[in-house]
């Protein structure tokens, strides 16, 4: 009885140091495990920061190109109503060119006959 009472002990004993070098072994596992969890949580906390910063630079630029892109339009708008001013007052510049034109083509036949004038009066007293 006390033999077989050794050898159950034993095998107690046994299963006992099996048991613990398992859980030993599971602790590792569990402690390496959870060592990967917190860098993966610290690699997510990054990226998630990365995110945000890119999420914010994109709304940046978007803001900027569309500032850069109503600013373009404006000036479009603004040479084109220019254009068109100088279109106006190229249009009356011709016109007033026109009107000088045809009172320069007076005056010269006026002179003409002035001077037509002058010379019949001039060869009446010679």
């Amino acid at each position: 009885l006390q033999e077989a009472f050794c050898k159950a002990n034993q095998c107690r004993t046994a299963e006992k140091g099996i048991l613990e070098e398992k859980i030993a072994l599971i602790e590792d596992e569990l402690s390496s495990t959870w060592a990967h969890v917190e860098r993966l949580s610290e690699e997510n906390k990054n990226l998630k920061a990365s995110l945000e910063n890119l999420q914010t630079r994109d709304q940046t630029e978007e803001s900027n190109y569309t500032k850069t892109a109503a600013s373009g339009s404006q000036r479009t708008e603004e040479m084109e109503k220019l254009n068109e001013s100088l279109m106006d007052l190229v249009t009356v510049m011709k016109a007033e060119i026109y009107d000088l034109q045809k009172d320069n083509d007076l005056l010269y036949m006026r002179l003409n006959e002035k001077l037509k004038s002058f010379k019949q009066v001039q060869d009446q007293f010679e």
